[in-house]
């Protein structure tokens, strides 16, 4: 099969901001989030920075494409994405599945092994050990059609993203019906019971997570999406990774309504990522909004109920935490670093409040999308990170 065409375009290329890969019957058309710039020139650096994008798809909910959206369509299962680079990567490295657990069987037929044979009881001719049943190595039929999965997986996997590693498998294996997935997926769970290979273990499970993820599905190329329309999701839990270090459900703000002498609490406000560094609280609200990539398009700025929000936040925090000497509220949205990684761009205020506090005036941080894709890959979480995010705030003067 001919390998398909492939296209990146940067975000603002892609409809209802979607993020991924877009795969067509000849062409895979991928858009990077927001702010993160690569040369379209060079694919090669372009297959990485996908790679790593894809990496982090992980973090989104199965989302509804723009079309099932105006329909009432459901979300679509999550793809497993992890699976699919593990078992590509694996089989470039290690090639098809192959047992090292034999069954042993007493025939005269098949390899012999020799270390069990010897611990059987011989005949002697003239000092010569005669083994007249010797223990015979023979795969399992499940073996067999364990290979036979991978073959199916891998076919699966190298049709979504199988274009990141210039490689295309191709396999005969297609099930058409579900109870043929429901089979390899009896198997699998059959073999992992008496499997205690590591990496055969490792094997069977991303398996298993394809054949479940998969069931109904085709892996002729249709046009069909890797990616989501909701990467804000993706973004707030990449900044709570790596920079948060405090657990956010005590910074909950609640209200409550009294009924006719009874209470019932409403749903409780929910703070993005709460952070303390030194004897200083911050609280940040993760924004995937287009001002550090286009300052001056609609909506590219946070509006008054996330503004109001954050002074809630610091509210609920001075009064119940007050052993933090400040409380700080920033907005952190995403952009292409030019040369610092972290740049402070200003500030809101409300006009219903006088300013009196720190957590009152609500800041804006840009923060560079590659870098921290890199950190969150990489499970960093320091306080050298945490220094670094609020070196900015300082420098503007504002702590």
């Amino acid at each position: 099969m001919k390998p398909p065409m492939i296209r990146f375009h940067h975000s603002w290329d892609s409809e209802g901001n979607f993020v991924g890969a877009k795969l067509g019957s000849s062409y895979v058309d991928f858009y990077f989030p927001h702010g993160l710039m690569v040369n379209l020139d060079d694919i090669n650096a372009c297959k990485a920075a996908a790679y790593s994008v894809l990496a982090t798809l992980t973090l989104a909910a199965p989302s509804i494409s723009l079309a099932d959206r105006y329909t009432g369509g459901k979300p679509k299962s999550a793809e497993p994405l992890h699976s699919y680079i593990w078992l590509i990567q694996d089989y470039l490295g290690n090639g098809l599945y192959q047992a090292t657990s034999q069954l042993l069987a007493r025939d005269q037929r098949g390899k012999i092994n020799w270390k069990r044979t010897f611990h059987t009881q011989a005949l002697i001719n003239d000092d010569i050990p005669f083994y007249l049943t010797p223990v015979i190595e023979k795969s399992t039929r499940e073996d067999t059609i364990i290979t036979e999965i991978q073959k199916y997986c891998l076919g699966i996997a190298t049709h979504k993203i199988g274009w990141l590693y210039n490689f295309n498998y191709s396999t005969p294996i297609e099930p058409t019906n579900p109870s043929r997935e429901l089979y390899y997926e009896n198997i699998l769970l059959k073999k992992l019971q008496i499997t205690y290979n590591d990496h055969h273990k490792l094997l069977l499970q991303h398996l298993l997570r394809i054949v479940r993820l998969s069931r109904g599905q085709t892996t002729t190329r249709e046009r069909t999406e890797i990616g989501t329309y909701d990467y804000d999701h993706v973004w707030e839990q990449m900044i709570q990774s790596v920079y948060g270090n405090l657990p956010l459900h005590e910074y909950f703000p609640t209200t409550t309504w009294f009924l006719n002498g009874t209470e019932r609490l409403n749903k409780s406000l929910r703070p993005d990522t709460v952070m303390k560094l030194d004897n200083t609280l911050y609280i940040l609200d993760a924004k995937y909004y287009t001002y550090g990539i286009a300052p001056g398009g609609s909506g590219s700025l946070p509006s008054s109920d996330s503004i109001q929000k954050q002074i809630t936040y610091g509210d609920h925090a001075k009064l119940y935490h007050p052993e933090y000497s400040q409380v700080i509220s920033a907005f952190i949205v995403p952009f292409t670093a030019t040369s610092d990684l972290i740049e402070y761009a200003g500030y809101a205020t409300s006009d219903w409040r006088s300013e009196t506090s720190s957590h009152q005036r609500i800041h804006l941080l840009l923060l560079d999308t590659a870098y921290l894709i890199k950190q969150y890959l990489a499970s960093n979480n320091s306080t050298a990170l945490r220094t670094e995010l609020i070196n900015p705030l300082k420098i503007a003067n504002f702590q």
